[in-house]
């Protein structure tokens, strides 16, 4: 690989994805409630449906990468991901957010074992120690800060939303 540096820019952003979006919506939570008339039931489905799809399919999505190569897999992990996190944005009922967010943990479990790989090949074996010290820093950071940065969200969407009614709105045209 000629760009080893640039891989490993690229496997952060995407771990950090995976483990910002992991945490982030906790801290939403009374906010899709008023948004979107969550219950508490919804709102633990909205949370699980990422975390549960993320894990059943990471084995999976390691195989794939192996099938059809680790960066296809990446950049297919990215792509959905992204189409996955604006459509949540344009969204307003449960079903929708619960099955968005399953997406969304599908497309993170595609990210993380091919980030890995892309790593494994972009690093000799003698230097990978500090590429991975690094991937496994950032998700750590990204996970520790995804109630901060939801926090930030929300704070600014609820001020919105305290002045006019945000039920059965998408959240962008708040």
């Amino acid at each position: 690989m000629r760009h080893p540096w640039l891989t490993l820019s690229a496997a952060v952003l995407g771990g950090a994805m995976v483990g910002l979006d992991g945490t982030v919506t906790t801290i939403a939570a009374p906010y899709l409630s008023r948004s979107v008339g969550a219950s508490l039931g919804d709102l633990e489905l909205i949370a699980n449906a990422y975390l549960v799809a993320l894990a059943v399919c990471l084995l999976p999505a390691g195989r794939l990468a192996d099938r059809i190569g680790r960066r296809v897999t990446f950049v297919l992990g990215v792509g959905v991901f992204g189409l996955a996190s604006l459509a949540l944005a344009l969204s307003a009922s449960v079903p929708a957010l619960v099955l968005l967010r399953t997406i969304q943990g599908v497309a993170g479990a595609l990210l993380q074992p091919s980030a890995l790989a892309l790593l494994r090949n972009a690093f000799p074996a003698g230097k990978l120690g500090l590429p991975l010290g690094v991937w496994g820093g950032a998700n750590a950071l990204a996970i520790g800060l995804g109630p901060v940065i939801g926090g930030v969200i929300v704070e600014e969407l609820g001020a919105r939303c305290s002045r006019s009614t945000c039920r059965s709105r998408p959240a962008w045209s708040r």
